[in-house]
């Protein structure tokens, strides 16, 4: 079997597919995840850059696996205890995992769920919305450009690296990411990964 890893973003698609089925992927592959998702399922490792979010993770004593941004430096803690730093992007959350994962797991194939980059009916499209450190439910929706232009540096980069988007097939595909990404649905992430 290929190399796979998984990278969850928090886009509402993500809720598609239960915390239990991540659990038994962990156990195979790597699956590194983005800010709240501390909340409901412990990655192998956990990424956060926004200055709130990380404070939240902390004060919640994370044991895990954790990557945050402290100026200029991404810091890598197990258990609290920072293990090492390496020169950050100055990228959001989901491109930073997207970087790590590739860097550190040497994977050939990465799945992205969660990142659905459109909003809801002009509204945002975030599983945390309405609660700490997260917009609330009526904001409008958050624009994409940052994501797409960061990830799309991270497939350059990692140019070997098959990269699926996981929700709405029906969904635009950046013009960065023609022929970059494929864009496939749950049940055929779920098929992919039975």
């Amino acid at each position: 079997m290929s190399s796979v890893g998984i990278i969850l973003g928090n886009g509402e698609s993500r809720r598609s597919v239960e915390y239990t089925t991540f659990a038994s992927l962990k156990g195979r592959l790597p699956v590194y995840g983005c800010n709240a998702l501390y909340r409901d399922f412990q990655p192998t490792t956990l990424v956060a850059v926004d200055r709130q979010m990380i404070r939240e993770i902390q004060i919640a004593k994370y044991t895990g696996k954790f990557v945050y941004r402290d100026k200029v430096d991404l810091v890598v803690t197990e258990g609290g205890k920072e293990l090492t730093r390496l020169k950050s992007p100055g990228w959001a959350a989901g491109p930073t995992a997207a970087l790590l994962l590739c860097l550190h797991e040497r994977v050939d194939t990465c799945y992205m769920l969660g990142f659905d980059l459109y909003g809801k009916a002009g509204k945002v499209n975030n599983i945390y919305k309405g609660t700490e450190n997260y917009v609330a439910c009526d904001s409008p929706e958050i624009g994409y450009t940052n994501w797409v232009t960061q990830l799309n540096e991270v497939f350059k980069m990692f140019y070997t690296v098959r990269f699926l988007r996981v929700g709405d097939v029906k969904d635009e595909v950046p013009i960065l990411w023609k022929n970059r990404v494929q864009f496939i649905s749950i049940d055929q992430f779920r098929r992919n990964l039975a």
